[in-house]
């Protein structure tokens, strides 16, 4: 609690989305609590967003939260130490770029780029068929 709440305190001082990322290793998890390492590498981001946003001092808009199972270890699974790593949730402000760049920047990336990077794109609705049930 300590740790989260020094992390608050450091967010509060920062801009831009606050992405919360939960881990897991690769031993395969399924009670009745968790079905798989999805689900728990979810739930572990969502407690931690749920930790920093309790005081009301980090917009809950702000948030992104994500689970990624054993997809981005960080060391082998082959030791407990290394099973022990993986399992973790990582905390990553993303800013934009865009606000950031002074007019100059911006048309020098405009000539570069042809605008391609600036330009609003026009996205057409594809024919997909959705399931009928996600479970």
């Amino acid at each position: 609690r300590s740790t989260l709440a020094t992390i608050e305190t450091s967010l509060q001082g920062k801009q831009g989305r606050i992405r919360v990322l939960g881990h897991t290793d690769d031993v395969p998890i399924k009670t009745p609590r968790f079905r798989s390492n999805w689900e728990l590498s979810a739930v572990r981001a969502v407690a931690v967003a749920d930790a920093l946003m309790q005081s009301q001092a980090l917009l809950p808009g702000r948030f992104e939260v994500a689970g990624f199972a054993e997809t981005q270890p960080l060391t082998g699974n082959d030791t407990p130490v290394g099973r022990a790593r993986n399992r973790r949730v990582e905390i990553v402000i993303a800013q934009d770029l865009e606000p950031q760049l002074t007019e100059q920047q911006r048309l020098l990336l405009e000539r570069t780029h042809s605008g391609s990077l600036l330009k609003p794109r026009q996205v057409r609705p594809g024919k997909t068929k959705l399931p009928d049930e996600i479970f």
